[in-house]
């Protein structure tokens, strides 16, 4: 668990640092990676 904890830390510190013109487009981005990891966790058995 400490892993995907450093991961999405990672992602946020990502979303939050660089231009803030690609702000939307980092944050959308990282949204949609969470939620592939959320959907990939409930399709094999997670609750």
């Amino acid at each position: 668990m400490d892993r995907l904890k450093d991961r999405v830390n990672w992602g946020i510190d990502a979303v939050l640092n660089g231009p803030v013109e690609e702000e939307t487009k980092r944050f959308k981005n990282f949204c949609k990676l969470f939620e592939a990891i959320l959907a990939y966790h409930k399709a094999h058995g997670g609750k």
